[in-house]
């Protein structure tokens, strides 16, 4: 038969091997990786940490939270708080800029947490933002909400809703004057404008 070599173990200690990994086997086994124990969080059981190939000098740790609401945490060198987190159920949290297309988000230099969406590589593809329901909507239900917070106050907020057909909306906008926001002015689907509460255009 033919032997291949599939694990190596050289004098600083290292081993490689020449295919995956795999602990447990079966739904029901208990597969975990204890690479590296750290304490950047009370409730990090285990920690895979991944190394720059040159150095330690730059690393992530990467664990998961205990709980029912499990998290998987990404901290970078000895942050405390994680970069990146992902939920349970899908979400995710990212401590800084995103950039989709970019790997420089804010490209104007805000300075603020910036999402900047950045199109294909020829002239005319541009950086698109869609907002939409999971199905079809009746008349009146929202289409896209953009929500304005003053941290968690709500001081303004721009929607389009479903008018009466699945091709026809139109556009509000809303402002906060200290009791909860309201709508200020409309664009309906024939582009007429309207402007509510005795609003003058100045």
């Amino acid at each position: 038969g033919v032997i291949n070599k599939v694990l190596t173990l050289d004098q600083s200690k290292n081993a490689t091997f020449a295919g995956k990994i795999i602990a447990g086997v079966g739904a029901s086994a208990q597969a975990t990786i204890n690479a590296f124990s750290t304490t950047v969080s009370t409730n990090l059981y285990s920690a895979l940490r991944v190394i720059d190939n040159t150095s330690a000098s730059s690393y992530w740790d990467i664990g998961a939270t205990g709980g029912s609401s499990t998290l998987l945490n990404f901290y970078h060198n000895s942050n405390t708080t994680p970069k990146i987190s992902f939920t349970h159920l899908g979400g995710a949290t990212f401590a800084g800029n995103v950039g989709i297309g970019t790997v420089s988000p804010d490209l104007t230099g805000f300075g603020y947490t910036t999402l900047t969406v950045v199109g294909g590589t020829i002239p005319g593809y541009a950086g698109v933002l869609e907002l939409g329901s999971p199905t079809t909507n009746a008349n009146g239900q929202n289409l896209g909400i953009i929500a304005f917070m003053d941290g968690s106050t709500r001081n303004a907020q721009i929607d389009v809703q479903r008018a009466t057909s699945t091709s026809t909306a139109k556009m509000s906008f809303y402002t906060n004057s200290g009791s909860g926001i309201a709508e200020r002015m409309r664009i309906d689907t024939n582009g007429e404008l309207d402007i509510t509460g005795g609003g003058r255009i100045l």
